[in-house]
């Protein structure tokens, strides 16, 4: 696992749920070696120190969830409790050795029982080790029957030089509505399984960053002086409309570009077509697509980062904004992250809103705060000179002066004129602000 982190960000960081087996990771691994951007920093984790692998799963920063060892059984299994708004779902990871015997499926079926006595929404997956295409006389069906389990993945997971077999499957219980499932190819070098992905329906809506509209001046494109000249002779009382609206995408990696947001689109598109269809040629260009993206991805954020000491030289030379902007997009650091989870009000229910979240801790603080109303009342202003400024007289050289001292790339106010749009036009719309 140490070694593989970016092969599993790269072909698994639009999931919520990342579920790892046989990570071989020990209490000298650290959570900050083995991070995947966009998930919480504290990974889910059952290291062995002896043989068996261990087990590791990486939650979205968008979701709630809480570890359950009550439902965990041994080294063999991790259960996690996931809240979504209207639902609860329990999710166990498992890794079962080939040797181990009846006492391990007993316990499993403990497991399982006490779990869905808690909620009818279950999910199990991992490598149990027992062939679903071959062993169907195995006593994991009847565990399966008697809890009402279904498992759907139907393809091989596990290949060597003699046989495939199915050993890491996805069960669900019969509450989950599950709407797609199928393997994900994993390249040869770093496992000689393929993984599996299962999307679900019903489970209440998740908070994302969404994309979002923000205003911005087309300088490189600008017209300066037939600016100024408009300037000079427009009606100042009618409205100029020189905006352009862009997208910002606040959870893109800094390598992502419009190229490879036009791929996943297409491979988007193409999973609901074989979906609808259900058909062997629709499946197949879709699995097609999915690896182009998957090595595309892989290109894209290589390429970035062999590039970026030279757009860090170029960047130092003359545009310190964009090196420091550059450099902390580069760096990790250890802070944590800004977004704040899902949280419960005094009813118990989940609040997921932004300005929800703020009016919720506002409360929270207030009502643990007290403040010293002994010095409520404001000291008496003494004035120290008897001195006054009736009138500023300011002519139009001193508002070109002044305009012309404003730093390019700070923050507009209210009416969102920049920096650079009132240096450049100082001159002209100098007269316009004395009036």
């Amino acid at each position: 696992m140490r070694n593989k982190v970016d092969y599993v960000e790269n072909i698994s960081n639009e999931a919520d749920v990342i579920c790892l087996t046989e990570t071989h990771l020990d209490e000298n691994i650290k959570n900050e070696d083995i991070l995947i951007e966009g998930y919480n920093r504290d990974p889910y984790r059952k290291d062995r120190n002896s043989s068996g692998g261990g087990i590791i799963i990486y939650i979205s920063k968008f979701i709630q969830a809480k570890p359950r060892p009550d439902l965990d059984f041994d080294n063999e299994a991790l259960w996690l409790e996931i809240t979504f708004p209207s639902n609860k779902l329990l999710l166990c990871v498992v890794y079962r050795q080939p040797s181990n015997n009846n006492i391990f499926w007993d316990k499993f079926h403990e497991s399982i029982e006490n779990a869905m006595s808690y909620t009818p929404n279950v999910v199990i997956t991992g490598d149990v080790n027992v062939d679903f295409l071959t062993d169907h006389s195995h006593k994991i069906f009847d565990i399966m029957r008697l809890n009402g389990l279904k498992n759907v993945i139907n393809e091989p997971t596990r290949f060597c030089a003699t046989r495939q077999s199915l050993l890491d499957p996805i069960l669900v219980s019969d509450s989950c509505d599950v709407y797609d499932s199928h393997v994900i190819q994993i390249d040869r070098t770093y496992s000689d399984h393929d993984g599996t992905i299962i999307f679900l329906n019903n489970l209440g809506r998740l908070q994302n960053n969404t994309t979002y509209k923000r205003m911005i001046w087309d300088y490189r494109n600008a017209d300066f002086d037939k600016c100024n000249e408009l300037i000079a002779t427009f009606d100042w009382e009618s409205i100029i409309n020189a905006e352009n609206k862009v997208t910002i995408r606040p959870n893109d990696k800094i390598w992502f570009n419009s190229d490879l947001r036009r791929e996943i689109r297409k491979r988007d598109r193409l999973h609901k077509q074989a979906r609808r269809s259900n058909s062997i040629p629709d499946l197949n260009k879709y699995k097609k697509q999915r690896n182009h993206v998957n090595n595309l991805k892989r290109y894209t954020k290589d390429q970035f980062y062999l590039n970026a000491n030279s757009l860090l030289d170029e960047f130092a030379s003359g545009n310190s904004k964009s090196y420091w902007s550059l450099m902390k997009k580069l760096v990790k650091t250890s802070g944590n992250s800004t977004h704040i989870t899902q949280l419960k009000n005094e009813n118990d229910e989940l609040v997921t809103e932004n300005y929800d979240k703020a009016c919720l801790l506002n409360k929270y603080f207030c009502s643990i705060s007290t403040i010293n109303e002994n010095n409520d009342r404001s000291p008496e202003f003494l004035t120290r000179s008897n001195s006054k400024i009736d009138i500023f007289y300011i002519n139009s050289n001193q508002v070109i002066d002044i305009l012309q001292t404003l730093k390019l790339g700070k923050a507009s106010g209210n009416d969102s004129i920049s920096h650079q749009m009132l240096k450049t036009t100082s001159y002209t719309v100098s007269a316009h602000c004395l009036a």
